[in-house]
């Protein structure tokens, strides 16, 4: 991923195979990067929750993606650890998707507007 990534780990052992999983699985965000992009952040923090839980584990995914100044977040907690990920992963899309799609809204609203406007002018008289 050509992102800075971050990687925190709360009571639980962060092994290779979950860094690699992480990585596979986090490196479909990095469409969502302009190359001329100088900001971008990936801070991700994954931690078992046992606090109020009466008994099993409760795995925790949480990621914080900063793209051009504007912070994207997601928190899941799951049965699993892969889950927990999975579910990060998938909002994250959902959300950059989300955001994507109405930058391009904007801009395409823009340009009909001004389209409309170039239509009016011809038709002045001067």
């Amino acid at each position: 991923m050509s992102m800075v990534t971050t990687l925190k780990a709360t009571n639980i052992a962060l092994t290779e195979e979950v860094k690699r999983y992480l990585e596979e699985k986090l490196s479909s965000l990095s469409k969502f990067v302009q190359p001329d992009d100088p900001v971008h952040r990936l801070d991700v923090e994954l931690a078992r929750v046992t606090d109020h839980h009466k008994n099993g584990n409760i795995f925790k995914a949480e990621a914080t993606l900063t793209l051009s100044g504007k912070q994207h977040r997601a928190v899941q907690m799951k049965e699993t650890l892969h889950a927990a990920i999975d579910a990060v992963e998938d909002q994250l899309l959902m959300e950059l998707g989300k955001a994507k799609q109405k930058e391009r809204g904007f801009v395409r609203r823009s340009g009909a507007r001004v389209k409309e406007l170039m239509r009016d002018w011809r038709n002045w008289k001067f």
